[in-house]
């Protein structure tokens, strides 16, 4: 009989106590979303205030709710934000290929860093090399390209806080002139 009891006591604890601390400690280890993207913002502070971009990585998407971002998506802004917060370049190798550009030139906006502009995509460094250059309130920075099409596209970012339109007169004579 007592054979019999220690057999149902271990049966209980396999069955129900088990799955309850696996479970408890999965809990403790990841970063579970449930919903979206205001879960993932809360998780990229906590990422932020620990200093720890591991803790993105961790993110695990709960059950689907409909349409919205995917769990890598999720990870991705996490990273993003917590390398522009941290101005730390190295934390944007762990976004996907996918939005690895705009992570380097997050940053780059945040710390007016022109020479990360050159990490973007084309239509992301006119805009980086535009926005720093009317924060710096230099248009000589819109020159740090080799590109023309990036070059203009900066002088028209750059002018849109100023709104001098002798200014884009003066770069598209100048192109027309070359």
């Amino acid at each position: 009989m007592k054979r019999i009891l220690k057999v149902i006591i271990i049966l209980f604890l396999i069955i129900f106590v088990l799955p309850i601390v696996l479970y408890s400690f999965y809990q403790r280890t990841n970063y579970h979303v449930i919903t979206g993207s205001l879960d993932a913002q809360r998780i990229s502070g906590i990422a932020i205030q620990k200093n720890d971009p591991t803790i993105c990585g961790k993110i695990k998407k709960g059950f689907d709710l409909g349409p919205g971002p995917s769990e890598q998506e999720l990870k991705d802004n996490c990273f993003i934000k917590t390398a522009t917060s941290l101005k730390d370049i190295k934390i944007c190798e762990n976004v996907s290929s996918l939005f690895k550009k705009s992570c380097y030139v997050s940053i780059a906006y945040e710390t007016n860093d022109e020479k990360l502009c050159e990490l973007g995509d084309d239509f992301g460094k006119g805009q980086c090399y535009g926005r720093i250059a009317a924060s710096k309130r230099d248009f000589h920075v819109c020159e740090g390209t080799q590109s023309q099409s990036v070059k203009n596209a900066c002088y028209v970012f750059a002018n849109q806080p100023i709104g001098d339109m002798s200014i884009c007169d003066k770069k598209i004579s100048d192109f027309v002139n070359k």
